[in-house]
């Protein structure tokens, strides 16, 4: 797999930024570039977290000199957090996006190969969640406006390996990838030997299939997502989203993609009611997330700010439709003040009724103060 890792280089026509960690993954695809000639930058993060990390960044400094690859470094010190892994993980893609700005780079080069997918795709799977996130890393992605490219995300360790000791190439290793603390640690010592030892085989390989078909399968979804998301009608406190000849399903994944990208983690129950709203159309049903409204009627699903949708309204005419209404809001066109007879509730009930007003919008479209004259 690593003649594709290199062909996929070799197609790479754009300004490159090679995230250089020292380790066997990073350190293979630098000699990658090497074979291929590419022109590219090097970005080193010392972590600080080890004795050993500043003679590493030396060691890693010189060989860059050597081949006259420009390199760039920076020491964190005294991060701390309740998930450190997490936010060094940012502040490296900080450091990425600030040399890649500074030095007008285009692409990140990543290291992650097929054991860390594998880790990745089964970790998911017990956690739970959508399915989608079985498509484990990404080839090629986009993430806090960096694009991003893992050309050995289908090579394995022992490749790796193993070409590095041909090359005769030095790389560092980290103790704390030999250890059981942590739970990445723990799935590579205890669980993945187990698992493997009770199919008789690898399954890295089978892991990291499935993981490669749920990625076909997102992509086909996206594009269906898309095609709904153009035909939808943005109003004065949100979006509207008309149930028209799309398949439930559809509607449902949009959904939970759109609070994905708000930073919305739903539970369990939450993607039961969502599935209950779409298939079901259950006018009224109504869903609160941070702010956010979700709506669902038999025409189709509002997503609402909560904070336009109680802002008053202007009094209009009768005549104007409630879509009329949800397209313009308060600069729709009507009469004001003092037209016609205020309608009491029953008869403002009666209206919408007749109208078909989506419940959600019946707390807060104008009483039609001309209606009664007709």
């Amino acid at each position: 797999m690593l003649q594709n890792a290199k062909k996929q280089i070799q197609q790479l026509k754009k300004s490159l930024l090679l995230g250089l960690s020292g380790g066997p993954d990073s350190m293979c695809l630098f000699s990658l570039l090497l074979e291929c000639n590419n022109s590219f930058h090097v970005a080193h993060i010392d972590h600080g977290l080890r004795p050993e990390s500043g003679e590493e960044k030396a060691k890693l400094e010189a060989l860059a000199k050597k081949h006259h690859i420009p390199f760039h470094s920076i020491q964190l010190k005294g991060i701390q957090g309740h998930n450190l892994e997490e936010t060094l993980r940012d502040k490296r893609l900080e450091f990425f996006q600030k040399v890649m700005i500074e030095q007008k780079l285009e692409v990140l080069l990543l290291g992650h190969q097929q054991d860390e997918q594998a880790e990745t795709i089964i970790k998911r799977f017990f956690e739970g969640g959508l399915f989608l996130h079985l498509e484990g890393i990404k080839k090629e992605r986009e993430l806090k406006g960096l694009c991003i490219c893992r050309p050995l995300i289908q090579s394995s360790k022992n490749e790796i390996i193993d070409y590095l000791n041909k090359k005769g190439f030095f790389y560092f290793t980290d103790p704390s990838n030999f250890t059981t603390a942590n739970l990445r640690g723990r799935m590579r010592i205890e669980l993945l030997p187990l698992l493997e030892k009770a199919f008789g085989k690898s399954i890295r390989t089978g892991v990291c299939d499935i993981g490669e078909q749920i990625q076909e399968c997102s992509h086909f979804l996206e594009e269906k997502i898309q095609e709904v998301r153009r035909g939808a009608i943005v109003g004065f406190c949100g979006i509207f989203y008309p149930f028209e000849k799309w398949d439930p399903y559809v509607y449902k994944m949009m959904i939970y993609k759109i609070l994905s990208q708000l930073g919305i983690v739903l539970s369990r129950d939450q993607r039961k009611r969502i599935h209950q709203g779409v298939i079901e159309k259950l006018a009224g049903k109504e869903m609160i997330f941070n702010g956010i409204t979700l709506f669902f009627e038999e025409i189709g699903m509002f997503i609402i700010d909560q904070k336009t949708y109680k802002s008053p309204c202007a009094t209009i005419e009768g005549r104007v439709f409630w879509l009329d209404f949800w397209k313009n809001g308060k600069r729709v066109e009507g009469g004001g003040e003092g037209l016609g007879k205020k309608l009491d509730k029953k008869e403002l009930s009666e209206f919408h009724r007749k109208r078909k007003t989506p419940i959600c919008l019946r707390r807060v479209y104008p009483i039609p103060l001309t209606s009664m004259r007709k």
